[in-house]
């Protein structure tokens, strides 16, 4: 079955005046219009495509990659308001519905916000919504310590950054064990620590077993993130510099920066040292 708001690989079998259509084991078609078409397609080929409707409300198909795709999380920005509702630029040259009965609050152009991609029944349309919350699942959390999970950064709290998990899970990575720059909205890999009895879950960002880095080395890094990561020392820097930024001797950075860049926390380069 195509289902609209997910990728599909379908198979190219016809030219039409409007594009070509694509088909799946079950016989089942849907176009790809002309201005999606890659160069050199031919009848027979596999493409990977995303499935959605068109202002006319027709399932179609593009080449064209969204933000975010069905029963996932992601912030996007506000491209306009209308007296209907919200639009979110997603990626494609459709824009993104937001309902306001699915607004927590007034959305604002140009701002960026957190939100789940769903399917609208009422509408059948893919529709997204602010109010996130109703999308976590905190009952029987399916996660095990040590597992590798998926997660997006989505909002800076004081022990740390509240995050996503696997588009299911809230949880929390702690100030504390956080060696490079991250921001709301980034996506990436982490390590479950804990499943607490509340359903959140705690999170490192680094392997398990990661070894704790040195006062000086942490020093570093905190200089680093004041910095929007990057300080312009290194090895050839005078050891007055290097004293006057961060209070320490020469010898003592030059250890400790070996340390972060073994434990790849750390980029070197001929002008500085800059945070991954």
């Amino acid at each position: 079955m195509i289902e609209i708001g997910k990728y599909t690989k379908l198979s190219v079998a016809k030219q039409v005046n409007m594009g070509y259509l694509l088909n799946n084991k079950q016989g089942e078609e849907i176009l790809l219009p002309n201005n999606f078409v890659p160069e050199n397609i031919q009848t027979g080929d596999k493409l990977k495509v995303f499935a959605y409707k068109n202002s006319r409300n027709e399932i179609v198909a593009t080449t064209q990659k969204p933000n975010i795709i069905l029963n996932e999380f992601a912030f996007l920005e506000v491209k306009s308001n209308t007296e209907h509702g919200t639009f979110l630029d997603w990626g494609l040259d459709k824009d993104l519905f937001v309902p306001f009965s699915e607004q927590t609050s007034k959305m604002k152009e140009g701002n960026w916000y957190l939100v789940y991609l769903y399917f609208d029944k009422k509408s059948e349309r893919l529709a997204a919504t602010t109010k996130t919350n109703k999308f976590i699942e905190s009952v029987n959390v399916d996660l095990k310590t040590g597992e590798e999970v998926a997660i997006l950064i989505t909002e800076k709290k004081e022990l740390g950054y509240s995050v996503i998990i696997d588009n299911r899970y809230k949880g929390m990575v702690y100030n504390n064990e956080i060696f490079r720059v991250i921001n709301p909205g980034d996506k990436m890999n982490g390590f479950v620590k804990n499943v607490r009895e509340d359903g959140k879950v705690d999170v490192s960002i680094q392997r398990l077993g990661y070894k704790n880095i040195e006062p000086d080395a942490e020093k570093i890094v905190e200089k680093l993130k004041e910095n929007d990561g990057v300080l312009y020392l290194n090895d050839k820097s005078e050891p007055e510099d290097i004293q006057f930024a961060l209070q320490m001797s020469k010898k003592a950075f030059k250890r400790a920066v070996g340390n972060l860049f073994k434990q790849n926390i750390i980029r070197i380069k001929d002008d500085g040292i800059y945070l991954r």
